[in-house]
């Protein structure tokens, strides 16, 4: 009987965490599919630049300018499907190598993430 007062404050905050973890999960998937789409739409560009400096056509399949095709967006999606699903499969984490490299940032993130969701 004495602990029935805090049911409703504890299962507030057991919702208001499942909540966040959810919006920052969702957040995630969000960055990662604009940055794809955006990573995927510079490597389609750089490569038909290069194949343009190598005088690489494919028949006239690519043209001098990207703004006359529509060739560089098309390969964009694939890249972009790639790295999505590249992400996916490694669940938004860094890979081995990196995170050796990388954990100053991911604890900037974590602080970051920490810094918005905390009231104080």
């Amino acid at each position: 009987d004495d602990y029935d007062k805090w049911i409703p404050v504890v299962l507030g905050w057991i919702t208001k965490s499942i909540g966040m973890s959810i919006a920052w999960y969702i957040n995630t998937v969000i960055t990662a599919v604009t940055s794809a789409l955006t990573g995927a739409l510079i490597i389609t560009r750089s490569l038909l630049k290069i194949a343009h400096r190598h005088n690489i056509t494919l028949e006239g399949l690519i043209p001098k300018n990207h703004e006359d095709t529509y060739i560089d967006e098309a390969l964009s999606y694939v890249f972009a499907f790639m790295g999505i699903w590249f992400q996916f499969k490694i669940r938004f984490d860094v890979p081995f190598p990196l995170n050796l490299f990388l954990w100053p940032m991911e604890m900037g993130d974590y602080l970051i993430r920490w810094a918005i969701t905390n009231p104080n």
